[in-house]
């Protein structure tokens, strides 16, 4: 156990470096398994010594096969974005995030020796195994992705589709994370069709003990080695605004069916053992946004809702319904200046509204009502019950509610005797997907 001092001194590191960058992410982190090692980190640990909220550092506790792991996942879009820090069976247990990235021309990849590999559009995975062989994966800030997901979506079961699973486990039960992109028919992404129902293309590799993202020969080999497909290095050399330019061109290209939607460029430091990411999209589809939002002073809603698609796939990570709203707000400010993401808070709370209020929910307003007649409450006083009911369920459009309370009162009031939940039907559910004029409405 260290001394009350190099704890803080660790801690104060910890959170000082995160902000500061002047550490890299690999020893950060190196800094931070220690510290776990030395110290039971808990939850009161994380919220009053190292000042991480809720919203950027979200605790978990899982029994996997009779073995307690919790932990937390660090969420702030930084790099260390994803990552986890916890103990499995009591033993100090790490991961590393792949995190967000920036564009080429904003990085620290610029004039430098680099290379680009091309960017598949699916769903971001991590696998691991821990250290009784059980193998495990999370998307980018989901710690499980064995469980139902997006779109009820358990990325493990659909991995297990491309029979490569053993694969990966070979690679894992060597002392690697596998990093790589779910995709296909069978998990669409946001701009490219693909050919195949499901498919799985690995794009880094991470060393589980020095949190090294390898070189690119070694990746190559280990990948060979495993038959697990890898992205396909389009170009090497010195990175420049030029090459940018190229490579936005041939992205452009390739951005058909089976295609790609830009590029990940990636330079090697010798020195600090790391990798360092940087993205390139195509021309088109910067283009394609910037039309769009050309003649709005406020972020249009075709990228509000594919933010807020991000946190629907990430939906177990937040609290509150301002943990969504921020989430997506962090989203849009990789696309969008701060001034018209701010313009657009009332648009995003609508949106983040209808998107997190399913069908489902209107359904269960039967049951809810039903709880609240069992309990003794007026069933009739209109403002006790739909203030409950707001409070229940987040998001609710206040007129969806009022309509589900109407057709509940009335069936209530139509037989003394039943005591059944009555059924609102699909005739009589509210129709909670957005037509034309409701997203106009959306301003």
């Amino acid at each position: 156990m260290t001394s009350d001092t190099s704890c803080q001194t660790i801690i104060e590191d910890a959170k000082i470096e995160h902000w500061t960058r002047t550490l890299p992410t690999r020893e950060r982190l190196l800094k931070l398994k220690q510290f776990f090692t030395d110290n039971k980190v808990t939850e009161e640990t994380i919220r009053k010594e190292f000042l991480w909220s809720p919203s950027e550092c979200k605790y978990f506790n899982h029994e996997i096969n009779d073995v307690v792991w919790e932990g937390f996942i660090y969420l702030k879009r930084n790099s260390m974005m994803g990552s986890i820090f916890s103990y499995y069976d009591g033993k100090p247990f790490f991961v590393r995030g792949y995190p967000k990235i920036r564009y080429a021309e904003d990085s620290v990849c610029m004039n430098k020796e680099s290379h680009a590999e091309e960017k598949i559009d699916g769903t971001n995975l991590v696998f691991w195994t821990f250290p009784d062989g059980n193998l495990m994966a999370k998307t980018r800030m989901v710690e499980r992705a064995d469980r139902q997901g997006y779109q009820g979506n358990n990325w493990m079961k659909m991995t297990h589709e491309t029979d490569l699973l053993p694969e990966i486990q070979e690679l894992c039960n060597m002392g690697y994370q596998v990093v790589g992109e779910l995709y296909g028919t069978d998990n669409p992404g946001e701009y490219i069709p693909y050919s195949e129902s499901i498919a799985f293309t690995c794009f880094e590799i991470c060393n589980t003990t020095t949190f090294e993202w390898v070189a690119l020969d070694k990746k190559t080999k280990l990948l060979h080695h495993t038959n697990i497909p890898q992205a396909i290095v389009e170009w090497m050399g010195v990175l420049d605004s030029a090459q940018i330019l190229q490579l936005e061109k041939i992205a452009g290209e390739k951005m058909v069916k089976d295609g790609i939607e830009g590029y990940i460029i990636k330079y090697y430091d010798e020195d600090k053992k790391d990798s360092f990411f940087a993205k390139v999209k195509t021309e088109k589809i910067k283009e394609i946004a910037w039309r769009i939002a050309a003649n709005s002073a406020q972020v249009p809603r075709q990228f509000i809702s594919k933010a807020v698609k991000k946190a629907w796939d990430n939906q177990t990570m937040f609290s509150t319904t301002e943990d969504i709203i921020n989430f997506v707000k962090d989203e849009l400010l990789e696309e969008f200046d701060e001034e018209r993401v701010g313009k657009s808070g009332n648009r995003i709370k609508k949106l983040v509204g209808l998107k997190f209020t399913p069908p489902e929910k209107v359904t269960e307003l039967g049951v809810f009502f039903d709880e609240l007649v069992a309990k003794g409450i007026d069933i009739e006083n209109k403002g006790k019950v739909l203030s409950m009911g707001a409070k229940k369920f987040i998001g609710l459009r206040p007129g969806d509610l009022y309509q589900a309370w109407q057709i509940y009162v009335m069936e209530y009031l139509s037989s003394s005797t039943s005591k059944n939940v009555p059924d609102l039907g699909t005739e009589n559910v509210p129709n909670l997907s957005t037509t034309k004029e409701e997203e106009d409405a959306i301003q």
